[in-house]
């Protein structure tokens, strides 16, 4: 079937002139992220030269996919240009083969032929959004050379959990005061065996993970990640605004909300707690249990546990022309694996799909095209 696809390509290159051309992609990956973001494991010993090697693409996820789509393209564009990459040329490929994967490990990339026409697509994730934004404020003529720009979960208004000191701080405390902290405590002390579990089954989870948030907080990059940063600022102000112009922009987002028995646990916890401290005379501290326990519950109704929608969504960017996707039920961390969401964004599917491809061509083809269809 490739080959059929790239022999047909061929086809229509000599009916219209040359072949078509892709717009090549470009993966941009968040904060604590890196290719293996989109599929890539991270390779130690590299060619200077090239970003990607072929045995660590990992089978079935996104960079895997959309390599798969641009085969018969790049079987088509070598014949005219033996830069392109083939499966069969184990040295070089898969760079040059319409895709990329930009890496803040290790930013060099692949070599590409200067084009002062060249336009790309940037597929970007969480904190790579707004730095692809940020990228066209400081270099406006970039903008020139960006088709479309597609954000999953992108921190494009900040995060609460990210703002700078107290403001995170207190926003955190609110959603956590109902974790039953002193049930914790008497269990180390009467069921001896629970200490140990809690040191060294629940810490090694727990605490890396909160020491890279709270890292990362503190750093020039972390705080422009909070909601009233100077970065989200500058980034969403008129004049700047008017320097992201020019692309086509598909905001995707999604929300992660608790299950029906999740929530009823939340709630029943931040309860038993309280309610010793609810009668007589209501104290603080038990009203703040309960509210405590919505807050966090809401959280994540309204966010995709790591970004609020209304973030993601990029609302109140008027100056910026696109679409905005909606999901529900979908982890922030799992977002660049949607393939179906970011086949969806392109939306022009003869970027990808040599299928329809075909269908885009001279209307005088219309033998070719029945056939391609039959084919298929």
């Amino acid at each position: 079937m490739k080959k059929f696809l790239s022999i047909s390509l061929l086809i229509i290159s000599f009916l219209s002139g040359e072949p078509y051309h892709p717009y090549p992609i470009l993966f941009v990956h968040g904060r604590s992220g890196s290719q293996e973001t989109w599929g890539i494991k991270p390779h130690k010993d590299r060619n200077p030269i090239d970003t990607i090697i072929e045995d660590s693409i990992i089978p079935g996820k996104t960079f895997d996919v959309f390599l798969n789509k641009m085969i018969p393209y790049i079987y088509t564009w070598w014949e005219y240009d033996h830069s392109y990459t083939r499966p069969e040329d184990t040295l070089t490929y898969p760079n040059k083969s319409f895709l990329e994967i930009w890496n803040a490990d290790y930013p060099l990339g692949s070599i590409w032929q200067n084009d002062p026409n060249a336009k790309i697509i940037l597929i970007a994730h969480s904190q790579g959004s707004p730095t692809t934004r940020w990228a066209l404020v400081q270099d406006p003529i970039l903008s020139q050379h960006v088709e479309k720009i597609i954000t999953l979960g992108g921190v494009h208004k900040g995060t609460p959990p990210m703002a700078s000191f107290p403001q995170g701080e207190v926003w955190a405390f609110e959603r956590l005061y109902w974790i039953p902290y002193t049930w914790i405590n008497n269990l180390t002390q009467f069921i001896p065996m629970i200490g140990p579990f809690l040191k060294w089954v629940i810490n090694p989870f727990i605490v890396p993970v909160l020491l890279d948030v709270i890292l990362h907080k503190y750093t020039d990059a972390g705080a422009d990640l909070g909601n009233g940063s100077e970065l989200q600022k500058n980034l969403n102000s008129t004049p700047n605004l008017e320097k992201q112009k020019g692309p086509f922009y598909s905001f995707i987002s999604s929300n992660y909300p608790l299950s029906l028995g999740e929530g009823i646990l939340v709630t029943g916890i931040a309860l038993a707690q309280a309610l010793p401290g609810l009668f007589p005379i209501p104290q603080p501290w038990a009203i703040l249990k309960i509210g405590s326990a919505g807050l966090f519950i809401s959280w994540f109704h309204i966010s995709d546990v790591a970004v609020p929608v209304s973030s993601q969504k990029a609302e109140d960017t008027p100056l910026l022309e696109g679409e905005r996707i909606f999901v529900p039920n979908l982890f922030h961390g799992d977002q660049p694996q949607k393939i179906d969401l970011i086949l969806k964004a392109l939306e022009d599917r003869p970027l990808i799909d040599s299928v329809m491809l075909i269908q885009t061509f001279s209307d005088s083809n219309e033998n070719i095209r029945d056939e391609e269809k039959k084919s298929l």
